[in-house]
């Protein structure tokens, strides 16, 4: 990030280590002032997970933060694998990535009506099923199952906890962001991405 004059993100356990410009929070990435200078994000979970699945072909990062873009881009292809990054490096289950994942699957569908699902697809979507509003926070609509998934995930929590309640309702909205990050290069923990 030195050399190449980029603004350096990241996280260990929930808070920026010593030397990083930012943490991982939404909010600051949003509001940061960047001038054109590019970013480095360190990440525990999502980094391993995009390194592991560059290996297979073109790899995109998807969240709900761009949930609609990723959908309208993918469906070019006739084979879509949704990975969630999980937590401890990816060895245990994430309950907000699974129910991102089922937001992610019901765009897809919405988009290609005829697409096949797989199985962890169909569970994501009907797990979430009848809650699209359900990441909404405070919206009056919401049934008192909706913030549930997402609210009560061990990560969310964990997030509150360090005080950033705020970034957790931001990340919570879906299509803030147009941008599809692509993998162009990767190699043993690390992937640079461009957003197309």
């Amino acid at each position: 990030a030195e050399r190449d004059g980029r603004v350096l993100f990241g996280e260990v356990h929930g808070v920026p280590p010593e030397g990083f410009t930012f943490g991982n929070s939404p909010l600051e990435a949003r509001d940061a002032e960047l001038s054109g200078r590019g970013a480095m994000l360190f990440t525990t979970n999502g980094t391993l997970s995009i390194c592991q699945v560059a290996e297979t072909g073109l790899t995109l990062a998807g969240a709900l933060s761009n949930v609609s873009a990723i959908a309208d881009a993918v469906l070019v292809h006739d084979r879509v694998v949704l990975v969630c990054a999980g937590n401890a490096a990816g060895r245990r289950f994430a309950q907000e990535d699974f129910a991102a994942a089922g937001w992610m699957a019901r765009a897809i569908l919405r988009r290609s009506p005829a697409c096949e699902l797989g199985d962890a697809a169909t569970i994501a979507m009907s797990v979430t099923s009848g809650y699209d509003d359900w990441l909404r926070v405070g919206l009056p609509q919401q049934t008192a199952a909706s913030p549930k998934l997402i609210g009560s995930s061990e990560h969310a929590r964990r997030t509150i906890d360090l005080g950033f309640a705020a970034d957790v309702q931001f990340a919570m909205q879906p299509d803030t962001s147009t941008a599809v990050p692509r993998v162009v290069e990767f190699g043993d923990g690390w992937a640079r991405l461009t957003a197309s």
